[in-house]
């Protein structure tokens, strides 16, 4: 079980991963995806690279150390986890760090950010200070991208060699956004005021405020409205609300994500954000 392709089979893995740790925070199925989780980790799973086509294993491994973080950290607030099995889950994780400290196949914005996300939540989860500051540091190297486009939506330089068929402007600046607003609330959870991060005297907060009013526009080419995706979706936008439930545009928020959902429940299943987001949030 010691993956490295094909990249889709990783993004089918981190959704199951995501689902079973909700599972668990709900109290559903806790011993048995414990099993599992347990089990891939001992595997190894997902510790190999590949840089060769399809989605990039280090975002894939992203999710993986935030899902793995939170799971840890529910287990242990339970007593559900010893510590011989929290040592399997470190053990597997810990070989992932070092891809998400490079460049290689890790410069895009929206990688860039993930990989902080990542890098803050498994420097919180074993108190490395140093992994922290790492982590906020490529956490912020996506703000240029976020924070620079408002208004004035540009191509990201990294994704020049994309097809605007596969991954359009607006798809590339969605998914940059989910996980700046991602990243965010996590430092948050620490005691950092990362919304108001700024560039260019513009904020975190400016940007969701002015890319809420591009997604209730609905304009022709954003895809942006899958309630089951990887990249296409709002699902960031219950993470911010549960942060900011009186935001400015709060009420159109909850509209895009009514519209959604359908009433559905989890609301949401994006993937590269740890799957059912107003789950793992406490968003309602």
């Amino acid at each position: 079980m010691r993956y490295a392709y094909p990249q889709d089979h990783g993004l089918n893995f981190i959704q199951y991963n995501g689902l079973g740790v909700t599972s668990t925070m709900a109290g559903r199925d806790v011993e048995k995806f414990k099993k599992y989780i347990l089990s891939v980790a001992a595997a190894k799973t997902f510790t190999q690279g590949n840089y060769k086509g399809g989605n990039s294993f280090i975002y894939i491994q992203s999710t993986i150390l935030k899902l793995t973080a939170m799971y840890i950290t529910y287990m242990e607030s339970k007593g559900l986890l010893s510590p011989a099995e929290r040592q399997i889950l470190i053990d597997w994780c810990e070989p992932m760090i070092k891809y998400q400290k490079q460049l290689k196949g890790n410069s895009a914005a929206d990688s860039r950010a993930a990989s902080g996300a990542a890098m803050i939540s498994w420097g919180s989860l074993t108190n490395d200070k140093r992994l922290i500051r790492a982590g906020r540091k490529n956490w912020q190297q996506a703000l240029p991208f976020v924070i620079g486009s408002i208004g004035n939506l540009q191509r990201h330089p990294d994704h020049k060699n994309v097809p605007l068929s596969e991954l359009s402007i607006e798809d590339a600046y969605n998914e940059a956004l989910a996980v700046v607003v991602e990243g965010a609330a996590i430092q948050e959870n620490l005691g950092i005021d990362a919304f108001n991060a700024k560039f260019k005297g513009r904020t975190v907060h400016d940007a969701v405020v002015w890319w809420t009013g591009v997604v209730a526009s609905r304009p022709p080419a954003f895809k942006g409205y899958d309630r089951k995706s990887h990249n296409w979706t709002v699902a960031w936008m219950t993470i911010y609300l549960s942060k900011y439930p009186n935001n400015p545009v709060a009420g159109q928020m909850r509209a895009i994500i009514k519209d959604v959902a359908r009433g559905k429940k989890p609301m949401f299943e994006s993937v590269g954000l740890g799957t059912a987001t107003d789950c793992l949030w406490g968003y309602n």
